[in-house]
């Protein structure tokens, strides 16, 4: 005997939704990717971060691990052409 089920199933969340991206976030993002394609560590990324003022979103300075999250993160769509963009 075959059984056959068929479902019409609709999801609503905001968790899917693409949010916009701060210009800010946006430059930093750019910063560290280049940073990162030109070789440079975790730590030196920090440290030139710091050393250039440039603060995390919560106004705190930048370490090792919190730039390690950002260098491996996927591309987003939002980011797609931060890689190719070099500022």
């Amino acid at each position: 005997m075959d059984v056959v089920c068929i479902f019409n199933v609709l999801i609503t969340t905001r968790t899917l939704s693409q949010t916009k991206i701060s210009e800010d976030k946006t430059d930093r993002h750019k910063i560290i990717f280049r940073l990162n394609n030109d070789g440079l560590s975790d730590k030196q990324i920090s440290e030139y971060l710091n050393d250039h003022q440039i603060k995390t979103p919560r106004d705190l300075e930048h370490y090792p691990k919190k730039n390690q999250r950002t260098t491996n993160q996927p591309m987003t769509p939002s980011f797609q052409n931060l890689s190719a963009t070099n500022t």
